[in-house]
């Protein structure tokens, strides 16, 4: 049986087996290690990969999604070497986990304060004509984009990936932000806030011998709407579908301080 016949929590668990066995913590980190980097859509992520790609020669680097990866899984081995850096939207119970050499190595990602997370979700998609979702939602409401969830991203999407539960959520919300506080805990070297990005990367790039932190916004959704102009209603519906996202950014914030 390989991954593609198992289902989202099989593969979610030989995942963190592997990851358990293999991530170093942060106190262990060499920059000879490979590094892998998670990317949560609408965390920064695009920022922190084009400053993390500045690092490596293109010939040691790779940006690949999940959907490529499972098309492709072979791309990995198209490279003399297996990459120093790979990064891109992968979940905990994605391909990729499955195809890295059984090394150490330095798993980063980044979490973002989950309100400011699902508006700048919003705005991304409405203000991208050639986003998959753009014909659906670009004439809805954001009370309506809500009500509707065009995405598992909207509904606890951080929690919900790092717990293998993005596209099939059979955990309760209890479960759920205890497993993900657990993934983050076993499975991961540095978990990054997108607050405090600068900050935070600067212990990581004197330990891998990388240039001072420096990173131009990417990916800048248009300002359609403003976390500051949101209705009582509005916030209520994001707080009501994101419960355990905001828990989860709680207790991270918190284990930083």
């Amino acid at each position: 049986m390989d991954w593609g016949d198992r289902s989202d929590i099989q593969n979610f668990d030989i995942n963190v087996s592997f990851l358990k066995k293999h991530v170093v913590p942060f106190d262990q980190v060499k920059s000879t290690y490979p590094v892998i980097f998670s990317h949560v859509p609408k965390t920064a992520g695009t920022s922190v990969e084009s400053y993390l790609a500045r690092q490596y020669k293109m010939s040691e680097s790779l940006h690949i999604n999940a959907p490529d990866l499972n098309q492709l899984p072979a791309v990995l081995k198209m490279k003399k070497n297996t990459p120093r850096l790979i990064c891109g939207h992968h979940p905990m119970h994605g391909l990729l986990y499955q195809l890295l050499p059984t090394k150490p190595l330095i798993h980063m990602t980044v979490l973002r304060e989950p309100i400011n997370r699902v508006v700048s979700y919003y705005n991304y998609v409405k203000g991208k004509k050639d986003h998959p979702m753009y014909t659906k939602v670009s004439d809805l409401t954001f009370e309506q984009f809500m009500e509707d969830m065009p995405s598992p991203e909207l509904n606890n999407g951080q929690a919900r990936r790092f717990a293998g539960q993005l596209h099939h959520l059979s955990m309760n919300n209890s479960t759920l932000l205890q497993t993900s506080i657990s993934v983050l805990n076993e499975c991961f070297t540095q978990v990054l806030t997108t607050e405090s990005l600068h900050t935070q990367l600067i212990p990581m790039a004197n330990m891998m011998d990388w240039e001072v932190p420096n990173m131009p916004r990417h990916n800048i959704s248009p300002k359609q709407l403003k976390v500051k102009d949101l209705s009582k209603k509005q916030k209520d519906l994001i707080t009501e579908y994101n419960q355990v996202d905001i828990a989860l950014y709680e207790w991270l914030t918190r284990s930083k301080n």
